[in-house]
């Protein structure tokens, strides 16, 4: 599978989770690994054993497992991606998921982070970030992203222009409008803006 980054937008109870599984029973069906960064310990990822960052070091990308602060280990997001960097030659071929991403990738994402994104197509590593707001997507992000799944959110756009940190702000708003207008709660609109 071709890595990619994605980002999903949506309030609680449009569906995050469901196409999250949908997308995590996809790639380990295809022999990949499955990480999940959960700083909330989701119920949705309760049946999903934790992994403490002294395994990640030794953790061949294979099955499925979520790092969180609430492991037995006392770290931070950017130690997660300093042993990615670490492994870049070993870690490889894996499906990365970031819950509640606004949290770590912002503006003041640090620059392990930055670094793993930039280098994780030739590492086949495919990402998806969570944000219940597409405002709380990074410039940086955006401009890095290959696909935007869109669903209902509390952003209050009032023009294209308010989108303009990616590449399609125009079709981004259309697509907004269209969600946002729709009547049921979990429609969701997949655009591919690079």
């Amino acid at each position: 599978m071709d890595a990619k980054k994605i980002i999903q937008t949506g309030n609680a109870g449009t569906g995050k989770s469901t196409i999250t599984e949908q997308i995590r029973k996809q790639y380990l069906n295809n022999g990949f690994g499955v990480l999940i960064y959960d700083i909330k310990n989701e119920k949705a990822y309760e049946s999903v054993p934790n992994m403490p960052l002294s395994a990640l070091k030794k953790w061949n990308g294979k099955g499925e497992y979520k790092v969180s602060m609430l492991s037995d280990d006392n770290f931070s997001i950017v130690d997660v991606f300093k042993i990615i960097l670490e492994r870049k030659g070993k870690l490889r071929n894996f499906f990365f998921v970031l819950e509640d991403a606004h949290g770590y990738i912002n503006p003041q994402t640090a620059k392990p982070i930055i670094a793993v994104f930039g280098a994780s197509r030739q590492w086949g590593i495919t990402f998806l970030a969570n944000y219940w707001a597409i405002k709380q997507v990074p410039p940086f992000f955006c401009e890095m992203c290959n696909y935007l799944i869109i669903r209902k959110t509390n952003d209050s756009f009032k023009r294209p222009q308010d989108l303009e940190k990616f590449t399609k702000p125009d079709e981004i708003f259309r697509a907004w409008q269209t969600v946002q207008n729709h009547k049921d709660n979990y429609h969701s609109v997949t655009l591919k803006i690079t």
